[in-house]
């Protein structure tokens, strides 16, 4: 939004906002929730021992989640300290690090919306995996080989 201003670029933000809403209220259809909820079987504790449980009784779905909390902390670790340290050391004011996060987070964006046109087509294992391995080593990869920023921003995106 470089150039137009902060007011009218809040205006512009608000409109667009406007038509999204009004996009999804005329087509996304209406459905009716029942109001009964489901009856408890026990404690909030029971219930979250029966889900530890699950998890441990149950391979693929303790793996999975072993790999998403492990993938987690170290994303947490990279954008906390990793990927700000390195956006300092190679521009002076450290504003490198906010165009980092916006690539990335265009990527993500174009990724998710490209994956819900057609990723059912997919198969799921082999989309999974990739996916993890494209979107966790490459962009600590490129800081390590200490690429171009243009290069850097690209894997980031990517």
């Amino acid at each position: 939004m470089i150039g137009l201003g902060p007011l009218n670029a809040l205006v512009l933000d608000a409109v667009t906002f406007a038509v999204s809403a009004a996009l999804l209220w005329g087509g996304v259809p209406h459905v009716v929730i029942s109001t009964v909820a489901d009856e408890p079987t026990g404690t909030l504790w029971r219930e979250f021992g029966d889900g530890i449980r699950y998890l441990a009784s149950t391979p693929i779905i303790r793996n999975l989640v072993l790999l998403i909390v492990i993938t987690n902390c170290l994303d947490a670790a990279g954008m906390l300290v990793l990927k700000p340290v390195y956006a300092r050391t190679i521009s002076p004011d450290g504003a490198l690090f906010g165009v980092m996060v916006a690539c990335f987070a265009f990527g993500a964006l174009s990724g998710a919306s490209l994956f819900g046109w057609f990723g059912h087509r997919l198969p799921r294992r082999a989309t999974l995996v990739v996916c993890f391995v494209l979107a966790g080593p490459p962009p600590y990869v490129a800081m390590a080989l200490d690429l171009p920023i243009p290069a850097l921003l690209t894997v980031f995106a990517l």
